[in-house]
């Protein structure tokens, strides 16, 4: 099992309140290096050549392959990977946009913070869940627990609470 893959692993109960978050980042030379960081974020869904609905941005139209860390270049302007502060930034987002899934991810490597949000070199999803449905009450998508499990996290009711 790889290093971070470990540490993810161990990070999953740490973003949802229940234990410290350990350290998973080497050191960088020039840059702030922090890790992790949990923050928020949403995603469409598509579908990869095997059918599999998979996690992709909203903007970059990246897709986000299972159990592998995306990485963006922070150092580059208006590159690196997104992610919002807190869940009302998130909500905010959510009013612009028709997000299919939302997540918290851990952030590290080199991380630049922003007013509302980070971008990061480093990223995976923590917890998913889906969007407020239109019908309170009405089950779960069984292909929204499928792409939680295929990324390996939990699928959440809905947000968790933010922790200060």
């Amino acid at each position: 099992m790889t290093d971070w893959l470990l540490a993810m692993q161990q990070m999953k109960a740490g973003a949802l309140g229940l234990s410290p978050l350990p350290p998973i980042c080497a050191p960088l030379e020039t840059h702030l290096v922090a890790g992790p960081i949990v923050a928020y974020r949403a995603w469409q869904l598509t579908q990869n050549e095997s059918s599999q609905l998979r996690l992709r941005s909203m903007v970059v139209k990246a897709t986000w392959v299972p159990f592998s860390p995306i990485r963006g270049s922070p150092a580059q302007p208006y590159h690196g990977v997104y992610a919002l502060k807190t869940l009302a930034a998130l909500r905010e987002y959510g009013k612009e946009s028709v997000p299919e899934m939302y997540g918290a991810v851990a952030l590290w490597g080199a991380v630049i913070e922003h007013e509302l949000g980070y971008r990061a070199e480093w990223a995976y999803p923590l917890a998913l869940w889906a969007p407020p449905s239109p019908m309170p009450g009405f089950p779960t998508n069984p292909l929204l627990v499928q792409v939680a499990e295929a990324y390996g996290v939990p699928l959440l009711p809905g947000p968790p609470e933010e922790h200060t």
